[in-house]
């Protein structure tokens, strides 16, 4: 529905109208569409999930050893020893949740991107006003037909 609202200005209820027609004009391809769009999603998190466990465990497993040997050192300690221990042991899970944070955006941002891409690309055939701003013609963009 976005695109007909943005491109065309058209109200909810006009865009709901007339996505409906294109799904009720090809059902088939839809239906295709939206169990790739599940899919898809679900095969590359799986294989991003095999391909970073490895890593994932090696330095989860560093960062709990140093969380460990914080805690060890100053299991008995008081006052400003224990003071130190606490503020070095939030500090390495600061750091432990910033790569957490880290690896989610770097392995979610462009899996969330290629799902966006997929739908554009997808309605972009369908929906002319939103294929020609994805893939202008040479003469729009101010090329040249000719030899250089």
């Amino acid at each position: 529905m976005m695109p007909h609202i943005a491109l065309d200005n058209a109200t909810a209820g006009e865009a709901w109208r007339q996505v409906r027609a294109r799904i009720k004009a090809e059902q088939r391809q839809f239906l295709v569409y939206a169990i790739l769009r599940i899919i898809l999603p679900a095969i590359a998190a799986f294989g991003l999930f095999i391909l970073m466990f490895v890593p994932g465990l090696m330095l989860a497993g560093s960062l709990a050893a140093i969380e460990w040997g914080v805690h060890s050192m100053f299991a008995n300690a008081t006052g400003a020893s224990w003071f130190v221990g606490v503020a070095l042991e939030v500090f390495f899970g600061v750091i432990a949740f910033g790569f957490a944070l880290l690896a989610g955006i770097c392995l979610g941002g462009p899996l969330s991107t290629g799902i966006r891409e997929y739908a554009l690309i997808f309605y972009g055939s369908r929906y002319k006003a939103l294929g020609d701003i994805m893939y202008p013609t040479q003469a729009a963009v101010g090329g040249t037909t000719g030899a250089v």
